[in-house]
């Protein structure tokens, strides 16, 4: 049932761009969504299905850059990115709390990313994802894919919180108490830092739960919420320098609840938890030292209903997720999603809102929200670790303005199983390269005449890339297809 990665068309309405990285919202039931001055709405159905694992990343301007679940990388064009396939252990599933992170470390991305390696037991990896201004594509390069850092026993419950120096990353996630069991009682830890992803802590800490449910952390990344579908809600410490977990508190252990969905409000005062077995929306106040626990929401909307993830939205809104289970009902409250209006606010001051976002008519069958980190998180200043002179040093976040060039090739069919290749007297000598879709390298030799033909027939039929390697290297890339 369930299985993990550091390793992502027309609606009435007038839509203004935004400018947060958090600004495209990819669904696993194949919808696109965005944040407009208008709020969340929905743009249009799309080719991507994933169950609980997905995320998705835009640059500082609010133009989607990538989304992705657990096993594959896609484009704003919804096309998957060279090497950005088979990021996984056959057979591909996408059943993984909190699965997959994407986020921007200096001049690329970082896609973490647990896999199954037989359930319940997970590994975990990451992948580089660096832009190629001459493909004018991401990609993720051969050297650069699945890279394993921890071979077994990595569980679901996946978040990654900056570090205090204001550039490096913390991926936090459970691990196994063996291969069979999918239960938990510790968390590791690692540093994403330029020496790559590295455990730095195992600590054992809290009470013994199953790994079915949501990780969250609060927005200054100073407090970790953990919920589990064996009723148990538990809260901890983290510190931004060290890494480390600490404080455990058992807010809630009620056997008879499924807990799965889990946010805090943006001011960190409240925190929501949703039950998956009954619909039912629930606030714990945590400026109060009891804790105090109110009923937002109730409902029973049947046994083929669930309910999914929150996530709290760069509006400062939380977002809730219902989905219906089988394909031959549907459901009205999984046409939409839940809207907690004003999370900061007690009780049902909160204005919850069942149908807050219509979903273009489509009903939910999965239960997924994208993980988000807080990618605006700052250094901690005044802390040890406070320590970089420039700690914002990112630039793969940053708008993306290619110069427009003249191509200095042309690529034509010549019959069956052939391409012609034309080129400039000028770049006589350079050496030509041709990629497939998932970023292999098929073919490569220098051009000496201005004419060539290649012969495609033993090539795989579908969409391919080709690049003349120049002095200058202002030679655009170009895509053609091998036809059947």
């Amino acid at each position: 049932m369930k299985v993990l990665l550091l390793t992502i068309w027309l609606v009435s309405v007038a839509l203004v761009q935004g400018q947060d990285m958090r600004d495209h919202w990819i669904l696993g039931d194949s919808m696109h969504l965005k944040f407009t001055d208008a709020g969340l709405v929905f743009l249009r159905q799309i080719p991507f299905e994933a169950r609980e694992s997905l995320c998705s990343i835009s640059d500082t301007s609010g133009n989607l850059l990538l989304f992705a679940h657990e096993g594959m990388v896609y484009d704003s064009s919804y096309n998957v990115i060279p090497g950005g396939d088979s990021l996984f252990f056959p057979p591909l599933s996408t059943s993984s709390t909190q699965g997959v992170i994407i986020v921007p470390y200096l001049d690329h991305f970082v896609h973490v990313n647990r896999i199954t390696s037989g359930y319940p037991d997970g590994v975990l990896s990451y992948s580089i994802i660096q832009y190629d201004s001459l493909l004018d594509s991401y990609c993720i390069p051969e050297g650069s894919r699945m890279k394993i850092v921890q071979p077994q026993l990595f569980a679901e419950q996946m978040q990654a919180i900056k570090h205090a120096n204001g550039r490096d990353w913390w991926f936090l996630g459970r691990k196994l108490i063996n291969t069979t069991i999918p239960r938990s009682n510790s968390f590791v830890v690692y540093l994403l830092s330029s020496s790559g992803l590295e455990l730095v802590h195992d600590i054992s800490i809290g009470m013994e739960s199953n790994i079915w449910g949501e990780l969250a952390t609060n927005s200054n990344g100073s407090m970790l919420a953990l919920a589990s579908f064996t009723g148990m809600l538990q809260l901890f410490d983290f510190d931004r320098c060290t890494g480390l977990v600490t404080n455990a508190r058992t807010l809630i252990n009620d056997s008879t609840s499924t807990y799965y969905g889990c946010a805090f409000s943006s001011d960190g005062t409240k925190l929501y938890i949703a039950k998956s077995n009954r619909e039912v929306l629930e606030q714990i106040d945590l400026s109060e030292s009891a804790f105090p626990v109110s009923t937002i929401f109730s409902a029973n909307f049947g046994l083929n209903n669930g309910a999914g993830q929150l996530e709290l939205g760069p509006d400062d809104k939380i977002y809730w997720i219902q989905s219906v289970q089988s394909f031959i009902f549907d459901s009205v409250p999984a046409m939409y999603l839940g809207v907690i209006n004003n999370p900061n606010e007690p009780g049902l001051s909160c204005n919850f809102d069942l149908d807050g976002v219509w979903l273009g008519g489509i009903v939910n069958r999965r239960i997924g929200l994208p993980n988000h980190p807080n990618y605006y998180l700052g250094p901690l200043v005044g802390s040890p670790c406070d320590t970089l002179m420039d700690p914002d040093t990112t630039t793969a976040i940053q708008p993306i303005h290619v110069a427009s060039v003249e191509p200095c090739f042309e690529l034509r069919a010549s019959g069956s199983g052939s391409i012609t290749l034309k080129i400039e007297p000028s770049f006589m000598n350079s050496t030509i390269e041709l990629y497939n879709s998932s970023g292999t390298q098929v073919f490569t030799g220098q051009v000496n005449t201005t004419n060539s033909m290649l012969s495609t027939a033993s090539w795989t039929p579908g969409m391919y890339v080709a690049r003349l390697r120049t002095r200058d290297g202002r030679c655009p890339a170009q895509k053609f297809v091998v036809a059947p």
